[in-house]
């Protein structure tokens, strides 16, 4: 039996000013990771290496319900899988899947995050003003290039394999996208006197938002586990 925990494969500012702020995040079949680098108010992107694998815009294949008032870039990538047993497959996603936090996963699932705007007065409150969000999402999915010669039995497996693991990091950016959304309307919706305390209170805001949605991207991995074979 084969079973995947803990991204693991297991056998068996002042006055008016303007902001930039950027945020990474990774998550993995069987662990979720969001993380950050806090440097005031910008906030340092986390550079991800999955290894070798393809990637490429899927933008018009898919369908997103994406927030209001931001842009959404999707991507894709495949690494390839080799064997055309059970134990070979498992020794290739073993030796080839993609690494987070310094694990070999089956899957993940990746996005970044910036936006742009101006903290400004507005009669005696400050706010944020021409906000610009840009979201980046990337999927990171198995590609089995020996099917041809293999097993009926082991090709089933594998289909529903990779549905299973697609339907999972397709969840993640889902939850993605909630955050993006929760975020936005946290952005907008702070005022306060001077534009100090409001950046402040943004910086509070997306902790917050991040922090509770790690939280459920962790409780999802919980819940959703997956074994290969499939059922073994």
């Amino acid at each position: 039996m084969s079973d995947q925990r803990g991204g693991r494969l297991d056998r068996a500012p002042t006055s008016d000013q303007i902001s930039r702020m950027e945020r990474s995040s990774a998550g993995a079949y069987g662990d979720s990771v969001i993380r950050s680098l806090a440097c005031g108010l910008r906030l340092c992107p986390v550079v991800l290496a999955f290894g070798c694998a393809s990637s490429t815009s899927v933008q018009d294949q898919i369908s997103l319900v994406v927030p209001e008032g931001v842009t959404v870039d999707v991507t894709e990538s495949t690494y390839a899988v080799f064997g055309r047993t059970i134990p070979d497959i498992w020794d290739s996603l073993n030796e080839r899947g993609p690494a987070v936090d310094n694990r070999i996963v089956s899957g993940a699932h990746s996005w970044r995050l910036t936006w742009d705007m101006r903290l400004a007065h507005s009669g005696a409150q400050c706010r944020a003003d021409g906000l610009e969000i840009v979201m980046g999402t990337e999927i990171t999915v198995p590609d089995w290039r020996q099917r041809v010669g293999s097993d009926p039995e082991v090709q089933n497996h594998w289909e529903e394999f990779a549905r299973r693991i697609r339907v999972h990091e397709e969840q993640h950016r889902e939850y993605a996208l909630e955050a993006v959304r929760d975020l936005r309307e946290a952005i907008l919706a702070v005022r306060a006197p001077d534009c100090e305390t409001v950046r402040q209170r943004i910086e509070s805001q997306t902790n917050l938002i991040m922090d509770r949605y790690n939280a459920l991207n962790r409780a999802f991995d919980r819940r959703d586990i997956l074994t290969w074979p499939p059922g073994g």
